[in-house]
C-alpha cells in the first residue's frame, strides 16, 4: 500500500512526459514530425472545401499530430453531415527515410449524408387529427445551413379550418465567426 502511495505520484508526473515524447518520436501512420504539405478533401460533393478547412484544427504547413488529427475528424463528424470520416496520409518517401523535415499530403475522406428529406406528419391527440408534411435540407448550400418548412393541417375548430405553417432557418458561423443567425416564421 505505501508503495502504491509513493510511486503514484511520480507515475503522474512521469507518464505525461512519456506520453509527450511518443508523439513527437511517431507522428501519424510512422510519420514522426513530418509537415502537412496538403490537405485535400475525398467525398464531399455538396460541402464546400472552405467549410471542411474551417472545421479541422490542422492546415498546411503544420506538424502532423495524432491527437490534432483525431479531433479534426471527430469535429467533422460532430457536424451531423457525415456518414464517415476518414483519412490516409501519403508521402513520396518511405517510412525508413523519414526525416523531420519530410512532407506528407494528408488526405480527409468523407462520405455525406443525405440531405433533402421530406418527412410526413401525423399526430393524433384528445380525438384531434394533425397532418402534414415537412421539409428538412440540411448542409444549404454547402454550409452547413439548415432549412425547415412545415405545413400542417389541425383540422376544424368551431367550423374553422386550422392549418400551421412553419418556417426556420439556421444560418451557422456568419463569415466564419463563431456567431451564428436563426429565424423563424409561424403562420
Amino acid at each position: 500500500m505505501v508503495v502504491i502511495s509513493v510511486f503514484m505520484p511520480q507515475t503522474k508526473k512521469i507518464l505525461p512526459v512519456l506520453i509527450f515524447l511518443l508523439s513527437v518520436f511517431h507522428g501519424a501512420d510512422g510519420y514522426a514530425a513530418s509537415l502537412i504539405r496538403s490537405i485535400q478533401f475525398e467525398g464531399n460533393e455538396v460541402t464546400q472545401e472552405i467549410f471542411l478547412r474551417r472545421t479541422i484544427f490542422l492546415s498546411e504547413g503544420d506538424v502532423l499530430d495524432d491527437a490534432r488529427l483525431a479531433e479534426s475528424l471527430q469535429t467533422l463528424m460532430d457536424t451531423g453531415l457525415f456518414k464517415k470520416v476518414d483519412y490516409y496520409v501519403s508521402s513520396d518517401i518511405s517510412e525508413a527515410e523519414n526525416t523531420a523535415d519530410s512532407q506528407v499530403d494528408l488526405v480527409i475522406q468523407v462520405k455525406e449524408k443525405h440531405y433533402l428529406l421530406v418527412v410526413p406528419r401525423l399526430r393524433v391527440k384528445d380525438n384531434e387529427t394533425h397532418v402534414g408534411i415537412q421539409l428538412r435540407w440540411d448542409n444549404l448550400f454547402g454550409f452547413n445551413h439548415r432549412l425547415r418548412y412545415l405545413v400542417e393541417d389541425r383540422g376544424t375548430t368551431a367550423g374553422i379550418d386550422e392549418q400551421r405553417n412553419q418556417f426556420d432557418y439556421f444560418f451557422p458561423n456568419i463569415r466564419g465567426s463563431r456567431y451564428s443567425l436563426s429565424f423563424r416564421l409561424v403562420d
